[in-house]
């Protein structure tokens, strides 16, 4: 049989803080600690809200490390490697950009 134990008015308490603390921590409204992505690249933000993807990653099919890809299939592809992840989010939201202007997307 299991034990049961009367917890304090003050253990309740403590337990019901810490909960909302970590509901508040969790929550999607909550401000950003930094900019948030959708600021510093707003075409990448809208293009995966959008229903386009972007990869990461090298893999067997493809030595680039970034790629922008729609239903339609990959409509560009990085280089090999980047100097940080902010060098290689910045050429992604670069690529946006011209494919936009270009009427590519």
């Amino acid at each position: 049989m299991p034990k049961v134990r009367k917890l304090s008015r003050e253990d309740v308490q403590r337990l019901e803080t810490a909960q909302r603390d970590q509901a508040a921590e969790m929550a999607h409204d909550a401000p950003p600690d930094e900019p948030r992505l959708e600021h510093t690249y707003p075409h990448i933000a809208a293009w995966v809200d959008g229903g386009g993807w972007i990869e990461l990653g090298q893999n067997e099919y493809s030595r680039s490390f970034v790629r922008i890809l729609d239903i339609g299939g990959m409509l560009w592809e990085g280089t090999t490697r980047y100097r940080s992840l902010d060098a290689l989010f910045q050429a992604t939201e670069e690529a946006l950009i011209h494919l936009e202007e270009t009427g590519d997307i």
